[in-house]
């Protein structure tokens, strides 16, 4: 059967557009990296528990941890120094605002799962927020029992406070407040600081908080989680040809490392490219809901044997006790 010169055309033009497709992002072209991965610590060392149980970011954790191992709980002061003693180079802490315009280290906005308090935190003085036993609310069997109860006396710690006892500690703070108004005494806090703490702080959280911040305060870095969808989206929609959209640019791409082999050019064109457009890798686990943005950070071994060698983006991980020594020694 003959095959028709218009077919045959069309035939050659698909296949040297594929070629080209391929040859762009191909990664063996592109330079291997030769760097070192930076390990983020996410709350320090904490409990963990199943990431298939949330439903929201409110979603009361304490009442869902695994068996302890240990007894650190999650942003506070041991929690971050035993995260650091693992080899983190970063620790990811979450903040709120006190009702007397401080800044506390607290996940939840209300005091009740985690706490023997109640309420709005926000309705709560920094000096009141100390008293309280921030493991108290902890089980991991639907609350016969509470391991860490009485474990967290006085923990809850100030955002001034652990600056000070860390003054060389890289942190990646969540702004948990949607409140745009939280920025002015957010800055006003870490300005009157004697050591300034901006070069070593990255900021996430609602994208009206943070684009106010930056207002503020030109030097503030800065990511959110939309960005990061939309760099990861449109890079998705137009690396195939190269184009690296504006979302990327001095900004952040989180990438769960099961699709990671979907990226274009994964892994040494992907990385060579983000590199020149100054934009952060961050690699996590599983990205276990779209729509919610629900994923779990990297935590075992296998996963991290899944990085390509040389790897020089962030590692995002709720078990640096196992991924720091793997990564660092």
């Amino acid at each position: 059967m003959r095959v028709s010169w218009k077919w045959r055309v069309t035939l050659i033009g698909c296949t040297a557009g594929l070629g080209a497709v391929y040859l762009l992002n191909a990664s063996w072209l592109a330079t291997t990296p030769d760097g070192k991965a930076r390990l983020v610590a996410q709350r320090g060392v904490a409990q963990t528990y199943n990431v298939d149980s949330l439903t929201t970011d409110e979603t009361c954790t304490a009442r869902l941890i695994k068996p302890p191992t240990h007894n650190y709980i999650d942003n506070t002061a041991p929690s971050i120094e035993a995260a650091l003693s693992a080899r983190a180079d970063i620790v990811e802490i979450d903040i709120r605002m006190t009702r007397d315009q401080r800044f506390v280290l607290f996940h939840d906005n209300a005091l009740d799962c985690r706490t023997d308090g109640s309420g709005p935190l926000s309705q709560h003085d920094l000096a009141d927020l100390r008293q309280l036993d921030a493991g108290y609310g902890y089980t991991a069997d639907n609350g016969i029992t509470y391991p860490l109860r009485g474990e967290g006396v006085g923990l809850i710690p100030g955002l001034t406070e652990v600056l000070r006892r860390f003054p060389n500690a890289n942190f990646l703070i969540q702004i948990k407040d949607g409140n745009p108004a939280v920025a002015a005494p957010l800055m006003r806090e870490l300005d009157a600081l004697s050591i300034q703490p901006w070069t070593r702080i990255t900021f996430f959280g609602s994208p009206a908080t943070l684009r106010r911040l930056k207002r503020l305060k030109p030097v503030a870095d800065i990511w959110s989680a939309r960005d990061a969808r939309q760099c990861g989206v449109g890079y998705l929609e137009t690396g195939w040809f190269g184009r690296i959209p504006t979302a990327c640019d001095d900004g952040i791409i989180i990438v769960p490392i099961q699709q990671a082999h979907l990226l274009w050019g994964w892994p040494n064109r992907f990385l060579a490219r983000m590199r020149a457009h100054r934009t952060r890798v961050m690699v996590i686990g599983t990205l276990t809901s779209m729509s919610s943005g629900m994923f779990s950070r990297l935590d075992t071994p296998e996963e991290l044997a899944e990085l390509p060698r040389g790897f020089d983006g962030l590692i995002w991980t709720d078990r640096i006790g196992i991924i720091g020594p793997l990564v660092h020694d």
